[in-house]
């Protein structure tokens, strides 16, 4: 009596499997824009249980039954996985040295009890990030020009670059707007694609420190509207420049009647009394 319970204790006896044995999590990219990923050593896993983890046949539902028949007769171990074990870490981008990720289980315990007569002993893992690169940080309006053209209120803008950084480069502006512009005007400058910071990272290691910015519209020529508009010193000056002219276009008529007048006395003496002009 004492053997037989002994033997049926041995074939009722649960295997008991520590899957937090076969996760690793490791961290890559940049700080603020870090990224984790992890594995579950599958390989490993059936190495220490191979010979441990056996199906029951007699219990399994449609779906092992399917999955059972798919595989070869020695991959118990690749459908206890599949079928019962599963599990992510959360928040996996965008992540900054002393951050914590987790890596949350998802396993159906009743399953692999029933059916591969298994106790799946597991708990989330907590791992602080570290070990993520510092990115440098790029203002790309510090190596631009704003350039106004034109005469107001028709002006236009555009940017001009002043270096030649990769990352300045390849950067591409809008402006908005970029035309019919006066002095005062505001004119706001942003870069394309700014939300994907990923792009600048991974390409060029940077962040950049702005992606919007907004210009005061200066320098313009124009026109004059109205009279308020012109200082007293240049009024002065324009006052001075009509009196002048005036008097030179009366000069001009004076001298032209004197030698019209000249002219026709002139002829008369020679007896045209008949020409005119």
């Amino acid at each position: 009596l004492v053997a037989l319970l002994v033997v049926v204790l041995v074939v009722t006896k649960k295997t008991t499997i520590n899957l937090n044995d076969y996760v690793t999590i490791e961290f890559s990219g940049y700080d603020t824009l870090g990224k984790a990923t992890y594995e579950f050593d599958k390989e490993a896993f059936c190495d220490d249980y191979e010979d441990k983890v056996k199906i029951n046949k007699k219990k399994m539902d449609s779906e092992l039954e399917e999955l059972y028949d798919y595989l070869s007769d020695d991959m118990d171990c690749e459908i206890l996985l599949y079928s019962c074990v599963d599990g992510k870490v959360k928040e996996a981008s965008g992540l900054s040295n002393g951050d914590t990720v987790t890596y949350k289980w998802d396993c159906n315990d009743e399953l692999a009890k029933e059916n591969f007569n298994v106790k799946l002993k597991y708990k989330d893992i907590e791992v602080k990030v570290e070990g993520l690169e510092k990115a440098k940080l790029v203002n790309p309006f510090e190596s631009i020009n704003i350039v106004y053209t034109g005469i107001a209120p028709n002006g236009s803008v555009q940017v001009e670059k002043n270096s030649n950084e990769p990352i300045i480069k390849n950067i591409y502006f809008e402006i908005t707007p970029n035309s019919g512009l006066k002095n005062g005007d505001e004119v706001t400058v942003r870069v394309q694609n700014a939300g994907d910071a990923s792009y600048y990272v991974e390409n060029y290691g940077a962040i950049l420190s702005e992606t919007e910015k907004t210009y005061t519209v200066e320098g313009l020529d124009c026109y004059v509207q109205s009279a308020s508009e012109i200082s007293e010193d240049i009024l002065e000056k324009m006052k001075k420049l009509l009196i002048f002219l005036t008097l030179m276009l009366v000069m001009v008529n004076i001298n032209v009647r004197a030698q019209y007048s000249e002219a026709q006395f002139r002829i008369y003496q020679r007896g045209y009394s008949n020409y005119s002009f």
